[in-house]
């Protein structure tokens, strides 16, 4: 018995020693990786990443640097982005501030902000769920086909060539909203991104999120989907969160 547990350690420094020999080789020699950066400055052909990052990686006088990564996407990121795609395909968007400005002058298909994000957007305060409902209705006359605001606690409001739809699915326990925003994006997307079915599994996901203490939250279950409350009647008095 001795002998074949000292047989069994001594093959772990071999073991070892192959990963570590495997490992290298990939680093090295993976396309973009370390060899082809090498060889791509010694033919006077720069960084191969550079159509992505925008060049070298100096710093500007305002201190910012020229890499997209640190100056955020180009303007017209995601009118390129519209633009590439094909006629069937369409296109979603969660951001914020520039970004999504970009996206409604880009006439995405859809859009998903929250209330806060809505509010700046429109450069208007927005108080209750009527205010939402103008103001989505809105930026849907600009173009976007489907605008879909999460609200937090107060649920969420869907407004596409259907109509307006308003949901809610009240946890029990909120134990963590880091995330909640992309779980509901995420549903929504799941479900077929648009129409009162994806709303509803959209905030099955976003209970399933904040009744979780960790951003690593499990799957949507029938107790979350059984929680949802889809309604075509909208209170417009409702107090947003502020």
């Amino acid at each position: 018995m001795g002998a074949y547990i000292l047989k069994r350690l001594l093959l772990v420094i071999p073991t070892l020693l192959g990963i570590m020999i495997v490992n290298f080789a990939l680093i090295q020699f993976v396309p973009g990786g370390p060899i082809d950066q090498i060889i791509a400055q010694m033919e006077g052909g720069g960084d191969v990443f550079e159509g992505i990052s925008g060049g070298g990686s100096e710093i500007t006088e305002s201190g910012e640097s020229d890499f997209i990564g640190g100056r955020g996407l180009p303007a017209d990121f995601i009118q390129r982005v519209r633009d590439g795609l094909p006629a069937h395909v369409g296109l979603g968007v969660d951001a914020s501030g520039e970004p999504l400005e970009h996206a409604v002058r880009a006439g995405c298909d859809l859009i998903k902000p929250n209330h806060h994000e809505l509010a700046a957007l429109l450069g208007r305060s927005i108080d209750t769920l009527g205010d939402v409902v103008d103001a989505a209705l809105e930026v849907q006359r600009d173009g976007v086909a489907t605008v879909v605001v999460s609200l937090g606690s107060r649920g969420a409001l869907l407004v596409s060539d259907d109509g307006v739809t308003f949901g809610y699915a009240p946890a029990e326990s909120v134990k963590n909203t880091v995330g909640a925003g992309d779980a509901f994006f995420a549903g929504f997307l799941a479900a077929g991104g648009s129409g009162s079915k994806s709303l509803s599994e959209a905030l099955a996901w976003g209970r399933a999120a904040v009744s979780s203490a960790s951003t690593a939250f499990p799957p949507a279950t029938d107790t979350d989907r059984a929680a949802v409350v889809i309604s075509s009647e909208i209170d417009r008095a409702l107090q947003m969160e502020q």
